[in-house]
């Protein structure tokens, strides 16, 4: 890889030597994770964005301390760790601001409050596992988010302040987790409301309970449209403009669909098995696999 200059030498600058090096520490992790089980990889998880804005604090320290020494390195952060006074973010930068309102944000409540042990152990720390009792708007935070993309599409068509108000949160609810916590700056996703969310999951459970029955007939799509009754999605739109329910459960069917197809495709070529007895499909995709593997 190299950049060709007017009079056609080849020429590698150090922005294109770092990002090779970069390619080819992904795929050094990426392959230790795959031998490990991974099943994919996030590379945005991979974020140094709260490094840089510590390094934006220490050169800020002190006016202009853009080239410190070891010493001088050690001094501020010993400095920033104490007093904390300077921006945690640096201002037009090419990285987001973090989530953290310092270098040490926890110092002050460790000198305003001593805690005992005893207080130490009356601390509530969730812990999600098989045994928790599943409750959507507690623990179910992939619902909302796959809503809000619905509602984000459908009003891409529906210029409506009011229905925008029906389906759009005006302040930061706790089903949004997820949602928030994927949000970085200038970007578009959507936070939903309530009513909305609650308005995809019936439709979404409904879908998940017909499809296995149709999915194998010609004109699926027909003839759900036919089982669902569209009023009882009409609330999420405002008085003029009830008959965006229709649009609003094509919508979710391309979702789900989509998901439903994917999860019986994962099963056949044996990527994700987890889901095997889930229902009557499943469970011959899984004696297909199962067939094909003996047949190797």
């Amino acid at each position: 890889m190299y950049f060709v200059n007017p009079r056609l030498q080849h020429a590698v600058t150090q922005s294109l030597r770092n990002w090779i090096f970069t390619l080819r520490s992904f795929i050094y992790v990426w392959n230790k994770l795959k031998n490990n089980g991974f099943k994919y990889i996030s590379p945005r998880c991979f974020n140094q964005d709260p490094v840089e804005n510590f390094f934006s604090c220490v050169r800020s320290h002190g006016v202009r301390n853009t080239n410190p020494t070891c010493s001088g390195f050690i001094s501020s952060t010993k400095s920033l760790l104490i007093n904390n006074l300077v921006s945690p973010h640096s201002p037009g930068s090419n990285c987001d601001e973090d989530d953290t309102i310092g270098v040490l944000s926890t110092l002050k409540s460790f000198f305003e409050k001593r805690i005992t042990v005893e207080e130490q152990a009356t601390f509530n720390i969730m812990e999600i596992s098989s045994s928790t009792p599943v409750q959507r708007h507690a623990t179910d935070f992939t619902t909302p988010y796959v809503a809000g993309a619905v509602a984000k599409k459908i009003l891409k068509r529906l210029e409506c302040s009011e229905c925008r108000m029906k389906m759009e949160s005006g302040t930061v609810l706790s089903q949004n987790t997820l949602i928030r916590n994927r949000q970085y700056k200038d970007n578009k996703l959507f936070h939903p409301t309530s009513n909305f969310t609650n308005a995809f999951h019936r439709l979404a459970s409904t879908l998940h309970h017909i499809l296995p029955s149709l999915v194998t007939n010609v004109g699926i799509k027909r003839q759900i449209r036919q089982s669902i009754d569209k009023a009882n999605y009409s609330d999420i739109f405002c008085g003029e403009h009830p008959e965006y329910a229709e649009n609003f459960i094509k919508i979710t069917f391309n979702v789900i669909f989509f998901y439903y197809i994917r999860n019986i495709n994962c099963i056949l070529y044996g990527n994700d098995v987890r889901q095997k007895d889930l229902h009557v499909v499943t469970r011959l995709a899984y004696t297909k696999l199962c067939k094909k593997r003996a047949i190797k």
